[in-house]
């Protein structure tokens, strides 16, 4: 029971954060002063104004879809707990479930994924190179 509750909790933390994360080197000096925005990275990329509006769009909108899944993901995580509570689960059941959390998890990457592809496209060729410039200055980027 404790493991479902860690892994929610593990899940949640990764999928709420502002998915722009992914992209910003972490432990690096240039993090810590960048604060909690992580539009930080685009801007320290060039981007204007105007593209950083359509990042947050686009962020605003994942949030949106992400927050419903995170909600059907808690769910199927209580459904998981009620059905490994019982003294002889039904494998077919608790196999099922596992599927549709899976499923879920996967939405979720898949859309986050997504929408960092999707924000690197809108970027002009110099952006992306000073983008990846900076992801590469990471210490966590040669692991």
């Amino acid at each position: 029971m404790l493991m479902v509750g860690t892994i929610f909790s593990a899940l949640t933390y990764a999928v709420v954060l502002p998915p722009a994360l992914a992209q910003a080197p972490s432990g690096s000096p240039d993090t810590q002063s960048r604060g909690s925005d992580p539009l930080t990275i685009y801007r320290e990329a060039g981007v204007s104004t105007e593209q950083e509006n359509q990042i947050r769009d686009l962020v605003k909108s994942f949030e949106t879809e992400t927050t419903a899944r995170i909600d059907s993901l808690r769910k199927l995580l209580k459904e998981m707990r009620d059905l490994s509570l019982t003294p002889s689960p039904d494998e077919a059941a608790v196999l099922s479930k596992q599927d549709e959390i899976n499923k879920t998890q996967n939405e979720i990457a898949s859309g986050r994924i997504k929408l960092l592809l999707k924000i690197r496209s809108m970027l002009s060729k110099e952006q992306k190179q000073k983008l990846v410039d900076l992801m590469q200055k990471s210490p966590g980027a040669s692991q």
